[in-house]
């Protein structure tokens, strides 16, 4: 605590919420809320997301409820996230779900909080926003994931899942 002529300020909630205003990387919580993990997003959003990341590597999961692979697969990035997280990995998951179809919303979000992920969960606020996003990172099947290198710039498309750690390491070892 600082004290600024009459006000005593904690710096700490101040550089948190500061942080969190700024979309910069907060103190990790030990449970992070669902409106900080599971939200609505466009593709400038998305596209604004990743430059505030920009020296971190971001991997971006597209997946969709209803897809099996994608499922299968969505564990290992949890793993992924949760040993080189700390190392300056970041994950998005962006679910490619109908945006009209709350069903599937609701079972996706069901499925992430199974999976006790803690990075964000991207839906869609319109189809509109989901074809420009497809047709931007050529997502013609799921589970598609691209990795972004520390200087902002598509490294990987359409990534092996089974191949993501060897991928994400040599990207991390860059400065």
């Amino acid at each position: 605590m600082i004290l600024l002529g009459r006000w005593l300020v904690r710096l700490v909630p101040v550089a948190a919420l500061l942080a969190a205003l700024a979309g910069a990387d907060a103190p990790v919580s030990a449970e992070p809320k669902e409106e900080e993990l599971i939200r609505t997003t466009s593709f400038a959003d998305l596209q604004d997301t990743i430059k505030q990341h920009k020296g971190k590597v971001v991997l971006i999961d597209f997946w969709a409820e209803f897809c099996v692979p994608c499922k299968k697969a969505f564990p290992h990035l949890v793993k992924l996230h949760n040993k080189l997280g700390k190392d300056g990995l970041v994950v998005l998951s962006v679910n490619v779900d109908d945006p009209a179809d709350k069903d599937a919303q609701k079972d996706a979000r069901t499925f992430f909080k199974k999976q006790k992920a803690s990075f964000p969960c991207l839906f869609f606020k319109s189809v509109k926003e989901l074809d420009k996003t497809s047709k931007h990172y050529d997502v013609d099947s799921i589970p598609h994931v691209v990795i972004y290198d520390r200087q902002g710039k598509v490294a990987e498309t359409d990534a092996d899942v089974d191949e993501l750690e060897v991928a994400v390491q040599k990207l991390l070892k860059k400065k």
